[in-house]
């Protein structure tokens, strides 16, 4: 505690005043696979799982979702372009979601890439090299294209089960498949417009699924473009 005496030495009331410190917790949420628990840095490592940082919750994030976080683009590979620092996998463990939100339009390179889903809510991704996305489950198709969000297929082959193009946002999605020897190969249904509008383009390039369907929500509409 420190005293302060107002009016010099000559007198006066004193006024006491004590600092409390509280000290920040060093446990954060650390994601093993796709669980979390709240440990310390060292005890993360040692679980050989991703620490988030002092303080941090595990109530406050999923596992399961990692974010793209670089705007100017890069490498899938790259740890250092997502949020938490790890990049997306599909295994017997793990099965990621990968998330792309930045309003931006940036390119990334995913030659190898493997995840459960890619998830595009808004900008527009430029998307190259063979990626393959694997969860089967209709309700959570492993490549979903919402909000105003646009998916450039622009070289490789890009392998999917399902694919949902347009949510409850209401806002257009569109996916386009460009350049000569592009492929995108739907494995199971397409829906174009399903909660809300959607557009795809096929534009020098190859797209095939199982099972297509245009305009499939009762409140939205779909539109394919093949050729231009």
């Amino acid at each position: 505690s420190s005293q302060f005496r107002p009016g010099g030495d000559s007198g006066g009331s004193t006024i006491s005043l004590t600092a409390v410190f509280t000290p920040v917790s060093s446990e954060g949420a650390c994601c093993v696979d796709n669980d979390c628990s709240e440990e310390t840095e060292a005890r993360c490592a040692e679980l050989e799982g991703t620490f988030l940082g002092p303080g941090t919750a595990c109530t406050d994030i999923s596992c399961e979702e990692i974010v793209w976080s670089n705007p100017e683009g890069g490498d899938f590979a790259t740890a250092d372009n997502w949020m938490p620092p790890r990049v997306p996998e599909h295994g017997t463990d793990r099965s990621d979601t990968a998330v792309f939100s930045l309003t931006a339009q940036y390119p990334v390179n995913a030659t190898g890439a493997r995840a459960g889903r890619i998830v595009v809510k808004d900008g527009i991704l430029d998307l190259t090299g063979d990626a393959q996305v694997f969860n089967s489950s209709l309700d959570n198709p492993s490549l979903l294209v919402g909000g105003a969000g646009t998916l450039n297929v622009l070289g490789g082959t890009f392998g999917s089960v399902n694919a949902v193009l347009g949510d409850t946002s209401f806002r257009r999605a569109e996916v386009a498949v460009l350049n000569e020897g592009t492929r995108w190969v739907n494995r199971g249904r397409l829906l174009v417009g399903d909660g809300g509008p959607a557009k795809l383009s096929i534009v020098n390039g190859f797209a095939s699924a199982m099972e297509t369907r245009i305009g499939g929500g009762a409140l939205a509409g779909g539109d394919v473009v093949v050729g231009g």
